[in-house]
């Protein structure tokens, strides 16, 4: 392989599993986020249930 296929294939590999470690990176975010969202929304039916 030249230097320059070897380039190719870091960067592509680089792109790649930099794709995918930043898609669960944003994943687990955005589950944190909804299961915060809930629990606030839970709390607030509970509160306005019994007034």
């Amino acid at each position: 392989m030249s230097p320059g296929d070897v380039f190719i294939v870091l960067f592509v590999s680089a792109v790649f599993f930099g794709g995918i470690y930043l898609g669960i990176k944003l994943f687990k975010w955005n589950m944190k986020d909804q299961r915060e969202k809930a629990e606030r929304n839970e709390k607030i039916k509970a509160k306005n249930k019994n007034h």
